[in-house]
This record gives structure tokens, C-alpha cells and sequence, in this order.
């Protein structure tokens, strides 16, 4: 019996279908590869943007707390200067800064702290502060005893800060102390990124929708057309001033 073996059109034909699933599948590797990247830089933005607005958060609830040591919440509410506001804001165009002061007392007094004095018992007690301010289009947390740290790995495009009185309503003018409600700052960033999502109008309607819209807490919308490359992402973090607060 005669076997009869390959002829060679018949290998090219397997070699050129052979070649064809490879690339099929070569191409499906690096389109999945790319898509995983693209998810994984997005997750890690998000995370870092997170991070960002917590510390934002955390440090924006602390505005005028008094201690949770009775001496010194005593001292500092009936004598709190005021050339030290426990809440200091000033507009620029392009970005705000806020500073942040609470009172603090004994070991956590650092060197720096923006005023100090020595309680009746022989305790020191003092007023701390916190800093945000965009340099160099970084976000800035610059803490009494540690000065300066740059606490955002990528541009900030927008920091603005904005409040809520004694009547609810929203607005970017600051009220006198005692009417302060809440704080509220929108942040918007933008990152480097294998794909296009910085097109668009910021901030959207929907971000401050809960604040009054943008025109009622002095935010000007821009939109932006080119963007390839590039990332944005945007935010509203607020905290309310309650309990052992000096309004």
C-alpha cells in the first residue's frame, strides 16, 4: 500500500493558516494587554486621586476643634484670637488656598504651631494649622511642624473652595464664622494616559449640581477639545463643622 504524503501547496496552506490564528491571537494578546494597562493606570489615578481628597477631608473637619482635653477646649473657646481664623481662604483665578487651624495641646505641640500659651495647670496648648495651595501645578499640604509636601502625583487643573452658611445655600463668598456651615472644595486633575477621556465640559453639570450648580459657588466652566493622551479626573470633597467647633 502506497502512503501518500503532503504535497506542498498543502504545507503552505497550513503554514499561511497557521500564521493567520498567530496573528489573530498576537493581536488579541496586545489589544488585551493594552486594555489591562489602560484599566490598571485608570484604578491607580483613581486611587491616588482618592487619597488626595482624604487627606483633604480629614484635615477640613478638623477647623476650629478645640481638644478633646477639657482645659484646653476651655481656654481656647473663651480665648481664641482672632487674628488666628480658624478657617482662612483667598481666591486667586486659576486656584484657592486654604489654611485649616485647630487647638491642640501638651505633645502635640510642635515647634511651628501658629500660637501657643501656657494653660493655668502649667500645659501647654496651642493652635495648629494646615495649609492647601497648588505650586507649580501640584497640590501642596504644608503642615505646621513638617512644612511643605507636594501630596499629588499629578497636575491640578482646578482647586477651588466653596461654602454653605447658616440658610443651607451654597456659595463661593466665605460667611462671617459664626454662619459657617460647611467647606467644600472641587479639585480637578489631569494625568497622562493611553487614550482620550480629558475631552469635555468641567466641571459637569451633574458635579456641582448638589451645591447650587457652578455659577453659584464662583466656579467658571471650561471646556476642553483636545485631549488626546490625557486623563481628567474631578471632584467635590466637603466636611461639615460640628461638634467642639468654634464658630
Amino acid at each position: 500500500m502506497t502512503r501518500r504524503g503532503y504535497t506542498l501547496v498543502e504545507l503552505l496552506i497550513v503554514i499561511a493558516i497557521a500564521a493567520v490564528l498567530f496573528v489573530a491571537f498576537f493581536d488579541s494578546l496586545v489589544s488585551s494587554t493594552r486594555t489591562h494597562e489602560k484599566q490598571s493606570a485608570l484604578s491607580n489615578a483613581e486611587s491616588d486621586f482618592e487619597s488626595v481628597l482624604l487627606s483633604l477631608e480629614t484635615d477640613v473637619g478638623k477647623a476650629g476643634f478645640l481638644s478633646t482635653d477639657p482645659e484646653t477646649a476651655t481656654w481656647f473657646a473663651a480665648g481664641w484670637p482672632s487674628s488666628l481664623p480658624t478657617l482662612d481662604v483667598s481666591h486667586g483665578s486659576s486656584f484657592d488656598q486654604i489654611t485649616i487651624r485647630w487647638a491642640a495641646s501638651g505633645a502635640d505641640c510642635p515647634t511651628g504651631a501658629d500660637y501657643s500659651v501656657t494653660l493655668p495647670s502649667g500645659k501647654t496648648g496651642c493652635i495648629r494649622s494646615v495649609s492647601y495651595y497648588v505650586d507649580d501645578g501640584r497640590l501642596i499640604r504644608d503642615l505646621d511642624e513638617a512644612g511643605p509636601t507636594s501630596i499629588s502625583p499629578f497636575t491640578i487643573e482646578s482647586f477651588k473652595v466653596f461654602f454653605r452658611d447658616r440658610s443651607g445655600g451654597w456659595s463661593g463668598g466665605m460667611p462671617a464664622a459664626p454662619d459657617i456651615r460647611s467647606v467644600a472644595a472641587y479639585v480637578r486633575v489631569v494625568i497622562p494616559y493611553q487614550g482620550s477621556r480629558g475631552c469635555g465640559t468641567y466641571p459637569a453639570g451633574e458635579r456641582l449640581a448638589p451645591f447650587g450648580g457652578a455659577d453659584a459657588v464662583g466656579i467658571t466652566p471650561v471646556t476642553v477639545s483636545d485631549c488626546d493622551g490625557t486623563l481628567r479626573l474631578e471632584q467635590v470633597v466637603s466636611s461639615a463643622l460640628v461638634n467642639q467647633q468654634r464658630y
